[in-house]
């Protein structure tokens, strides 16, 4: 009901929730009840003459050249930090998503062109297809791994992601996105048009 919507709105906001996260929930909220709609158990949605605010998001996260630096080579003896930290720098120079990261593979997705290897594959998200050289140092990271990306979940990889940002001292609340941020701004200043 319209009384339940709105019961809903308040306890989200009362939780302190961002305003971009609570449109998300009742948009995800509105895939249920269409689906209710559809098999007949609804004749109407309640969200009829409500409108839900998206709200403005944050301004985007990204490493400064001297940030990645100081990442790149703080010294980290905490294998499982380490790791993460090393999966973050091969997404801030890929610009690759973590989703199309986690699945990753050297000897299907890496093809050689012009004395350069190129990942071709497809992305997770959109299904469509792209193409990225890969750059020498997220070769060097490949090799550490001898080809083979470790694999962490989102959740430990965001977690540790932050540790390795405090080894670095770097005061920036990271995630695996900020990563492709990061190559994007990377991109921008090394004169890529943004339509790439």
């Amino acid at each position: 009901t319209k009384a339940n919507i709105m019961l809903f709105d308040e306890f989200l906001r009362g939780r302190g929730i961002k305003e971009t996260t609570l449109y998300n929930y009742h948009k995800f909220n509105k895939v249920y009840i269409n689906e209710a709609i559809r098999f007949g158990l609804m004749s109407e949605s309640p969200y009829l003459g409500i409108k839900v605010n998206r709200g403005k998001s944050d301004n985007r996260k990204y490493l400064t050249s001297d940030e990645l630096m100081l990442l790149k080579d703080c010294s980290i003896s905490d294998f499982k930090i380490s790791k993460a930290r090393d999966l973050f720098l091969f997404q801030c120079y890929t610009g690759l998503s973590y989703g199309d990261m986690y699945k990753f593979d050297f000897e299907k997705d890496v093809v050689e062109r012009d004395g350069k290897y190129v990942i071709a594959d497809r992305r997770v998200k959109t299904n469509e297809d792209y193409f990225i050289v890969l750059l020498s140092p997220a070769i060097a990271i490949l090799q550490k791994y001898d080809y083979k990306l470790p694999l962490l979940s989102n959740q430990k990889y965001n977690d540790y992601i932050k540790v390795a940002a405090s080894y670095a001292k770097i005061d920036k609340n990271l995630s695996s996105h900020a990563a492709r941020h990061t190559f994007a701004v990377f991109a921008l200043n090394n004169g890529v048009p943004i339509e790439v």
